[in-house]
């Protein structure tokens, strides 16, 4: 077996066994991980009661396990939202445009 990616969402690596196994990633087990088998979908198990586990078939694979929440994206998308509003804002206010109160509170 030689990883051949990993990162804190997603591990990638490749096996070739002369049979069939179950693999047991000693990592823990949630429902949002999923595995992909030379590219296709394969069910994730709860393995030794908190890790995750794949049946593995005979011979070379490349495994990828991801975990990928399904609000996830939703999550991204609002946080770059929020981000660019203030950042527009901040913009704003230090451009200038605030002087306009200025000069029409000292005319009064």
């Amino acid at each position: 077996m030689r990883v051949t990616s990993f990162d804190v969402n997603t591990i990638k690596f490749e096996t070739d066994f002369k049979r069939g196994k179950f693999l047991v990633y000693n990592d823990s087990f949630h429902s949002d991980w999923h595995a992909r088998i030379n590219g296709r979908k394969a069910s994730l198990y709860r393995a030794n009661l908190a890790f995750k586990g794949l049946v593995l078939p005979a011979g070379k694979n490349a495994v990828e396990l991801a975990f990928r929440p399904a609000i996830g994206g939703a999550v991204y998308v609002l946080t770059l939202m929020v981000f660019m509003g203030t950042f527009v804002y901040l913009v704003y206010l230090f451009s200038g445009a605030g002087e306009y109160d200025k000069r029409v509170g000292d005319a009064s």
